[in-house]
């Protein structure tokens, strides 16, 4: 179960995240995305003979916050790059440690008045971790340089918490790394062009920590000197004439993979560039050709990957079974016209060791077939009939560095027919690629010949394309090109009009796209594809039935929104119609049964354009897991379970219709029944009349109160703020603002929020709009409220509903009153009804485990809300 893939060409509102299928968030044309790497670059990993170090692992927060001291930009001075060596230290505990080798570029700038800059200087962090400087000073002599400690270099606003450069200690009593609390400084000596880091070892090393409990951060470094780096790429002379050939190999992990190199020669001077596909594919090596045999030193460097590794070509012998660097050979076959060679070619991040990114061996060099690649790429609709056809089978797409499978069920495959009854034409053949063009074919008796090579689209800043392609599997998620392959066939049942692919059976092999500038799979592809003419009849709103506007609330995935929906009643039908991303006359038909209206699954809603996909109604349970990241904590990730009929309450009174608490209104990709592949999951779905008076807002709720900090100089709260009348009806967050009160000396008084203490506010406010926030000492609908001032003995706040121009304010609620409402008496008074909240504002059918917020109505309209904690 997963989000539906949505088009590349996306809108606004589908720019999200895909639950349970990897994040995906697109932006361009992935497609058309050069970088091949198998991984995305937090999960990049060092393979050597001493094993595999995990690397860049704080990834976790944004640099700033208030940001008082943390250098961010970078200063003036002139810039120097160095080269890392030493030793890095990792542990997710504070006590079990891991080290590896520190690899990389330093940048550092010298300013004019002495002061030297590093940036990212401990190494797990550099490449993008804290995105910060830290400061120093040159000494007189111009032999030390001098950094003070206790530096912010990164800080978490959540937590409110800086990450500070410090000084780390082992504890051997505790077994534990702690603050040095004694060292306010690091030294770095000066010896011509190296810089090395002072008395630093395995237990009393440069790390980071947290400022708030001053423990270990996770990681540090020791014994480590950065070397000025001048290397510079190898450049073949201009003029150069090349010839391709296609490259095969086994990679690190034992999976073939092909890719295009170029090789050209200058007398006998050898020129070869695309050897190292993964991190270098640009770049050139050099080497000298004697006979048949071309002779490439070793390491040369090939230019600096993902702005951080200097990458070398290292090549290496295999000796009992351990890898020894050594100058790489390619031998000449003139039988074959091939190149060969049995040594490994390694994508190393340093010049002097084993520790690579990448690794090739049993490497082959052919020359490239002759292809009929067709470059015009078809863009305009063609002339004829077009068929609208449902899709099913398997797709693939890379996403993140990752390759990933889903099923197609829900996407749209559009064919034209020439009126000559032979050509045909397919729009966006591979399922997850919506280039919105077309590829050309033709019918033959009861099969569809489609030619491979056509053009799909071109990147016109980059100068390559993608092209279709049969490819082969080869490992685990990888495919290479079958290069002799010409066409690919459908079977076409004339009696049915089913359109089945042939000859991809189990993703063996798959329909897919490659690289014309290098011939490489671009992660998207693919297999058993079965077309069914589409002909399903969706339901319109009836025109003879009268319709009310009503609003159509959720939470999607933690974030609460909204829809405008019309709804009529007929009988005892209820029509529901107005849904996002889908035509708004096509309703989901509920049957009313008392006080329960029920929604049965699989309602078609008709055609997704901006998807090219097909709408469906469905029913669901979500869940939520909580998935750990050992070092980084955890995220939430929301589960669907299908369910036949999707049961609402009905509040025919308020015009009110409300869900279980786990209930949601799926708008999916296909028949839910089938696969659950959602364009919106709406969790906690509601519909409710759209009133034009104001009724009272339920009261609210402190989540937390934190006393006066000294050391911050405001009062720290939290709130749950409803966006909901009494009767449960949704307000509109656009009429909603509250205000804030403070007791002093037993006076109650109205807290205004002054630019001068709230820095990112442009005026004064008393009243605050529902959803306004600063992203500092306020957030949205009041989840959390920074309160400047001393001496204060109470802290409330009140909800304000001005719909219609009308002002109707929810009881005042205190944050530290018992009961946390001011109402009048209640004893004796008649309760209407009793409603239980979570603490985040979804409404349950009785108290769960942990802090609730109960809400007790009475019949004369008032209420009572309290905190309840059930253990």
């Amino acid at each position: 179960m997963k989000r539906l893939l949505l088009s590349l060409v996306m809108v606004a509102m589908c720019l999200c995240t895909f639950a349970q299928s990897p994040d995906r968030t697109f932006s361009g044309k992935p497609y058309l995305n050069e970088n091949t790497l198998s991984r995305s670059f937090n999960q990049l990993s060092l393979y050597s003979n001493r094993g595999v170090a995990a690397m860049n692992r704080i990834k976790t927060a944004e640099t700033g916050g208030e940001g008082l001291d943390i250098i961010t930009e970078q200063p003036e001075g002139e810039e120097r790059t160095y080269l890392r060596k030493g030793r890095s230290l990792f542990s997710n505990d504070g006590r079990t440690v891991e080290e590896a080798a520190q690899t990389g570029l330093l940048k550092a700038v010298f300013a004019e008045d002495g002061s030297v800059y590093f940036y990212e200087i401990i190494s797990a962090t550099s490449g993008g971790g804290t995105k910060s400087w830290v400061k120093g000073k040159m000494s007189a002599d111009g032999k030390t340089i001098t950094v003070p400690l206790r530096q912010n270099v990164l800080y978490f606003p959540e937590n409110k918490c800086y990450i500070q450069l410090n000084m780390v200690r082992y504890d051997e009593a505790t077994n534990s790394y702690t603050l040095d609390e004694q060292a306010s400084e690091v030294k770095f000596s000066v010896e011509g062009n190296v810089l090395r880091l002072q008395n630093t070892s395995r237990t009393h090393f440069l790390g980071l920590t947290f400022s708030d409990i001053s423990a270990w951060a996770m990681y540090g470094d020791y014994d480590t000197q950065y070397a000025l780096f001048t290397d510079e790429e190898v450049t073949p002379p201009a003029g150069l004439q090349t010839e391709r050939f296609i490259m095969s190999a086994l990679d690190k992990n034992g999976n073939s993979i092909s890719t295009s190199v170029k090789i050209g020669f200058s007398g006998n001077e050898a020129y070869l560039q695309g050897l190292c596909y993964e991190t270098s594919p640009k770049a050139w090596i050099k080497g000298v050709k004697e006979g048949n045999t071309i002779t490439f030193k070793s390491p040369q460097f090939m230019g600096i990957y993902l702005a951080y590794y200097p990458m070398f070509f290292v090549g290496c012998n295999v000796n009992e079974g351990m890898l020894e660097p050594a100058d790489f050979k390619l031998t000449y076959d003139e039988a074959t016209k091939k190149y060969t060679s049995d040594m490994y070619v390694l994508e190393n991040v340093v010049d002097d060791d084993v520790l690579y990114l990448n690794s090739l061996h049993n490497i082959q060099l052919s020359p490239l077939p002759e292809l009929d690649i067709k470059t015009d790429i078809i863009r305009e609709q063609p002339a004829g009939v077009m068929k609208t056809y449902t899709r099913a089978g398997m797709s693939l797409y890379k996403n993140f560095g990752g390759v990933y499978e889903v099923e197609q069920t829900g996407f749209l495959m559009n064919i034209v027919y020439d009126a000559d009854g032979k050509t045909v034409y397919m729009k966006d053949p591979i399922t997850q690629v919506s280039a919105g063009t077309w590829v050309k074919g033709v019918k033959e008796g009861n099969k569809i010949i489609m030619p491979l090579y056509q053009t799909l689209d071109y990147n016109e800043n980059e100068h390559f394309g993608v092209i279709t392609s049969r490819l082969v599997k080869s490992g685990n998620n990888a495919y290479t090109p079958d290069l002799e392959a010409t066409q690919m066939t459908y079977a076409v049942d004339e009696a049915t009009g089913v359109i089945s692919l042939e000859g991809t059976d189990k993703g063996d092999a798959i329909y897919g796209l490659i690289f014309t500038n290098n011939f490489q799979w671009n992660g998207f592809g693919d297999y058993e594809s079965v077309y069914t003419p589409h002909a399903e009849d969706s339901t319109l709103m009836p025109e003879h039935l009268a319709t009310e506007d009503w609003i159509f609330s959720y939470n999607e995935e933690g974030k609460s929104t909204y829809h405008n929906v019309s709804v009529a009643i007929d009988g005892n039908k209820m029509y529901i119609a107005g849904f996002p991303m889908v035509n708004p006359a096509l309703a989901v038909v509920g049957t009313i049964e008392g006080d329960k209206v029920v929604f049965a699954s699989d309602q078609y809603l008709g055609k997704v354009d901006e998807m090219d996909a097909i709408a469906y109604f469905g029913g669901a349970k979500y869940r939520i897991e909580e998935i750990v990241y050992p070092g980084f904590g955890s995220i939430k990730k929301y589960r669907y379970d299908y369910l036949p009929t999707l049961e609402m309450t009905y509040d025919k009174e308020h015009q009110i219709l409300s869900s279980a608490a786990d209930a949601t209104f799926l708008i999916n990709g296909g028949k839910p029944s089938v696969n659950v592949a959602y364009i919106i999951a709406a969790c906690n779905p509601k519909f409710n009349v759209n009133v034009k008076t104001a009724y009272q807002p339920q009261a609210p709720a402190f989540t937390l109160y934190e006393d006066f900090s000294a050391d911050e100089g405001y009062y720290n709260v939290e709130l749950n703020v409803p966006s909901e009348d009494i009767d449960g009806r949704y307000i509109l967050p656009e009429n909603l603002s509250y205000q804030i009160f403070i007791k002093k000396n037993k006076e109650v008084l109205p807290y205004v929020f002054l630019k001068s203490n709230h820095e990112k506010f442009q005026e004064d406010m008393e009243t605050i709009p529902y959803l306004f926030t600063d992203n500092y000492s306020v957030g949205k609908a009041a989840s959390y409220l920074y309160i400047y001032g001393t001496d204060i003995e109470d802290i409330a706040i009140e909800v304000i509903n001005t719909t219609g121009g009308k002002e109707v304010r929810s009881d005042r609620v205190w944050a530290k009153t018992l009961s946390g409402v001011e109402t009048t008496d209640a004893q004796d008074k008649q309760v209407k009804e009793i409603q239980y909240y979570t603490i985040d504002g979804i409404r349950v059918d009785a108290l769960t485990k942990g802090l609730n917020i109960v809400k007790t109505i009475y019949m004369d309209g008032t209420s009572k809300t309290s905190k309840v904690c059930k253990y």
